[in-house]
């Protein structure tokens, strides 16, 4: 992708050798390492894959105070081997009226993830169209309730959904009253892209820098901010609920050795294995502490915003915050505000939502050759602000 040059200090620079236009192929060739028991390279395998289509794509230019063009974009996942049938089991939207709009983005889990995601989806354009007013004076209460209602409706019995072992994350953002409102369960994540950096950040920055996630020198002048929290079990406040709670938290062990993240299980050890505190959903894991009341933030519009974006770990897995926003700064004025999905994807024949999703699988490309993993669901939200409410 090339690297970044920085210069004219104070002002937004979009990278110098971000191409005027950039293209991703339609299918891949792979060498995957085999590897032992112990993780020896033994050899080699090569495998041919085609890309999977967008199951959501669609954008919107919106005339609301402060924004003025969302777009969205969810690529299933794959199976480079095609050994497995994966379902996708993400779900992204956003809905509006005169003077708020909801982003909202859910990342689904275990055999019932697509159902949840899909039940998820349609309670919250419902509670949005039913309930956002009642809410003027508390945005974030409406973000709580609303995650509480999805997770009431998705064990509701007799729906049609087991979510004894199955759930979903949920990023949720509400722009209404100046003010940016954001939502979280789980991993997926919100982050702002401004020239402003606020004097209190809404939360710590995520640790998820490292040399595989980011390739550009960061732009001058323009900050991510991280509007969510990513819940993970080892979190102190979040480790302390569940141990209360009769809870473990521990990694899987394989031949003696510790692999993944650190996962949710009750006394037998055994189950549920849940690699997040907070979720929509896994029934299982709700007498151990595991949650669906989101951390909420919130922030001051203050006209130097430039676009937030919601993102599953398909995304965050493989990108870092910078990286996000230096692609997303480089290429959305060159994206179509609105298309049909395009054969080949390049820059000026889609939409920002899509360009980033189909950076991101690029980039799982490399790890699945290092460790023979399927491509994660991929899911992405962009909204952009106005530029005319930018003083």
């Amino acid at each position: 992708m090339g690297c970044i040059v920085c210069s004219q200090h104070g002002k937004i620079i979009i990278p110098n050798q971000v191409r005027n236009n950039i293209k991703y192929p339609s299918k891949a060739k792979l060498q995957i390492k085999q590897k032992d028991p112990t993780g020896r390279q033994i050899g080699v395998s090569t495998v041919s894959f085609d890309f999977t289509k967008p199951f959501l794509f669609s954008a919107e230019t919106l005339n609301l105070p402060y924004a003025s063009h969302v777009s969205r974009c969810v690529l299933p996942g794959i199976d480079p081997r095609g050994e497995r049938d994966k379902k996708c089991q993400d779900y992204c939207l956003y809905i509006s009226n005169q003077k708020t709009i909801l982003l909202g983005l859910f990342d689904g889990h275990g055999k019932e993830g697509e159902k949840i995601v899909s039940s998820c989806a349609g309670v919250s354009e419902g509670f949005f169209k039913e309930n956002i007013e009642n809410y003027s004076e508390n945005p974030e209460k409406f973000l709580e309730d609303l995650c509480n209602t999805c997770d009431a409706n998705v064990k509701k019995v007799g729906n049609g959904i087991d979510s004894t072992n199955s759930g979903s994350t949920a990023v949720l953002v509400l722009i209404h009253n100046n003010k940016i409102y954001s939502a979280s369960l789980g991993d997926s994540r919100a982050v702002l892209a401004t020239e402003l950096l606020p004097d209190v950040l809404p939360v710590p920055k995520a640790l998820n820098h490292d040399d595989s996630k980011h390739l550009y020198i960061n732009s001058i002048g323009l900050y991510p901010v991280q509007l969510t929290k990513d819940q993970k079990p080892e979190d102190p406040d979040e480790y302390a609920r569940i141990l209360k709670c009769g809870g473990f938290i521990k990694r899987i062990s394989d031949n003696g050795k510790q692999i993944g993240p650190y996962r949710v299980f009750d006394s037998s050890g055994k189950y549920p294995g849940l690699a997040m505190s907070r979720s929509i959903g896994d029934s299982s894991g709700s007498s151990l502490g595991v949650i669906s009341t989101p951390i909420c933030t919130s922030l001051n519009i203050t006209g130097k915003e430039k676009f937030i974006i919601l993102a599953s770990d398909g995304v965050w897995d493989v990108i870092d915050n910078e990286d996000v926003i230096t692609f997303i700064e480089g290429y959305r004025k060159k994206c179509l505000s609105i298309c049909e999905i395009p054969l080949q994807v390049e820059a000026t024949n889609t939409i920002i939502a899509q360009l980033l999703a189909e950076e991101a699988r690029m980039r799982w490309l490399k790890v699945i050759m290092e460790e023979d993993v399927m491509i994660d669901d991929i899911s992405v939200v962009i909204m952009q602000f106005s530029e005319t409410s930018q003083g």
